[in-house]
């Protein structure tokens, strides 16, 4: 399918690579491939896939400014995969490239704190999708002492129907 991008990429709209597709073919190349070839995308799925560091920066700094939903819970569960996921810097990079998100989900990036969803509400005004990790969960105090002045920040997002925090 990689192989092929550079031919067919250009008429993708939807493009779903969910549940770990990308498999041993998850590296560097094949995100260039996707993120150069697939300039009209407007849904992107790369949920259950592990993304190194290099590869999340390359997806968040080139993705096409063109796409509106975007699954990116591509973070690790596991001990030896913690590392690999968004943080807020990659956050910040992807709002700023891309703002005309209306559907954003990156539930299982638990490196992504409370500075990423103020990168997330002060660039992406017509979000309507929103799922976010546990962690900011945890900093919004919704689990035990909410923390009111952090919750001003979800308050400034107009546009939003829908907000997921955590898997459960």
């Amino acid at each position: 399918f990689i192989i092929v991008l550079p031919q067919i990429g250009s008429q993708l709209k939807n493009l779903n690579l969910e549940n770990g597709i990308l498999g041993k073919f998850c590296d560097l190349s094949s995100i260039c491939s996707i993120v150069n070839n697939c300039l009209s995308l407007e849904e992107l799925n790369l949920s259950g896939n592990l993304l190194n560091k290099e590869t999340i920066y390359y997806l968040c700094s080139h993705l096409t400014s063109n796409i509106l939903k975007l699954d990116l819970r591509v973070g690790g569960q596991l001990e030896e995969h913690l590392d690999n996921g968004l943080n807020d810097s990659n956050v910040k990079e992807l709002v700023e490239r891309c703002p005309k998100l209306k559907v954003l989900d990156i539930r299982s990036n638990e490196k992504v704190t409370y500075q990423g969803l103020v990168a997330i509400s002060d660039r992406l005004h017509f979000l309507e999708y929103l799922g976010l990790p546990e962690s900011i969960g945890d900093e919004l105090g919704l689990f035990e002492n909410i923390n009111w002045s952090k919750m001003c920040c979800l308050k400034s997002m107009k546009n939003l129907k829908e907000l997921l925090i955590g898997d459960d």
